[in-house]
This record gives C-alpha cells, structure tokens and sequence, in this order.
C-alpha cells in the first residue's frame, strides 16, 4: 500500500540534477514510493505546470512551493515561528520590535525578522559585522528581539500527523541532546498544527531545553532525514495546503 498522497512531484533541478542536497532528498524519497519525478528549473516554470493538485506538487525552495499554490489560487500559509500555545517553552522573553531598535541598542540581543527567511537570526553586539547584517533594511521593519542565550547544540524535530518522527542536530555539541519528554509535550499541545511541520530545540549550558522556533514542512533542510520520511512531509503538507 502507497503510504503517501503523492502520485507525482516537480522538483527543482540544474543542469539534469537536484540542484541542492535537499531536492536530491526528495527526489529519492519520492522515487521510493514509485511517484513520478519531473524536474523544473526556474521558478516561472512553474506557471507553466496544468497538472497540479492535491496529489501532483512541487518541491524546492520556499519560493518554489509559494509559486505554486499561487497558480493554483490557494492562500499562502502564515508564517508563526512561535506558535501561542508553546510560550512555556521558549525559556525567554521574546519581543517585536523594528531594525531601528535594534541599531540603537548598547547591549547584545539576539535579533530575528518576521519576514520569513529575509535575513538568518543573530545576536547583534554593535560592531561593524552586525551592523553590515542590517544595513541595507528600513528601520520600520519588523523583528523578534530577546536576550541572548549560551546555546550548546541546536537540533530539529520533524512532526507527522502529530508524531515525531526523528529528532536531528544541526548545530553545535553532538553530546548535548534536547529532552524527548519536552519535546513531546509540546507536540502534545500544538493543537492547530499543519500536518507536517518543524520545531527547532535548542540547548543551553543550564541544561534547559527551549524551543528556537517552529519550522514549515513544505521546504525545510532536512539534517540527514531519511528521505522517505522526507518526502511523507512534503507530500502531506502539499495535500494540506492545495485541498
């Protein structure tokens, strides 16, 4: 029995090959369900495709899975890197604010946009690197702001019809290991969650687990997932977000 909803999947290659690790993945987790794999190449392409649907999708980067529920008029997903009910295990305080907070700052903190993906979250100190980071954005643009933390190891969990699937690092000591009892619990309480999607733990030299942030499951590095695990992600969430 086909343990996915794909019967078919257009991935993002160059020059005949996945064009990342990531779409390599794919490919082979699709391929290990027996679905058809068609490359595309450059993200207009996709306006091009008549047969998406529920079960025939498009996998790459963000931008790449966005065009496609464009083409087929679906509403694009919310971007929620904290998800209201999973505050208790943020383990800091974490606040919106603009760029030009952040440029006027004396002390360090930790700064991320609410633009998804628009710059890689970073602790800001006032030195000429952190400055260059931020200097070609408005000061009315809007970022996450919070105290830094002494991280050891950042891992991702990958969540399936609310079961966690793996638990992978990607960041720091591989002796240092996030509690499977938290990140449990928090599954636990995700009660509006997508079908697949990503929560990000980090752990810190007091030995706490906290949550870095909530990940989509249409386009996310997948830290050596297997990939037809993978590929049930993708394809779950592409069905979710087309039906």
């Amino acid at each position: 029995m086909n343990d996915i909803e794909a019967t078919k999947f257009y991935i993002r290659h160059r020059e005949g090959y996945p064009e990342t690790e990531m779409q390599d993945y794919a490919r082979r987790g699709f391929w290990s369900f027996g679905c058809e794999v068609v490359p595309f190449e450059w993200i207009d392409d996709i306006d091009k495709l008549e047969d998406l649907g529920p079960t025939i999708g498009v996998a790459g980067y963000i931008g790449d899975v966005l065009r496609g529920l464009s083409k087929l008029e679906k509403p694009i997903p919310p971007n929620i890197d904290y998800p209201e009910e999973l505050k208790e295990f943020l383990g800091r305080n974490i606040e919106l604010g603009k760029i030009g907070d952040v440029r006027r700052r004396i002390a360090p903190i930790f700064v991320k946009p609410v633009e998804h993906k628009l710059f890689t979250g970073f602790v800001y100190n006032g030195d000429i690197d952190s400055r260059r980071r931020i200097v070609t954005l408005d000061d009315d643009v809007n970022v996450w702001l919070c105290e830094p933390l002494n991280i050891l190891s950042e891992y991702r969990s990958f969540i399936l019809d609310s079961e966690v699937l793996d638990c992978r690092r990607y960041k720091g000591d591989y002796g240092v290991a996030p509690s499977r009892h938290i990140v449990e619990a928090a599954v636990s309480r995700m009660k509006n969650a997508p079908r697949a999607y990503c929560l990000d733990w980090g752990v810190t030299d007091k030995g706490d687990t906290i949550l870095v942030e909530q990940n989509e499951g249409y386009a996310m590095g997948h830290y050596g997932l297997y990939p037809t695990l993978y590929a049930r992600m993708l394809s779950a969430r592409w069905n979710e977000m087309v039906k």
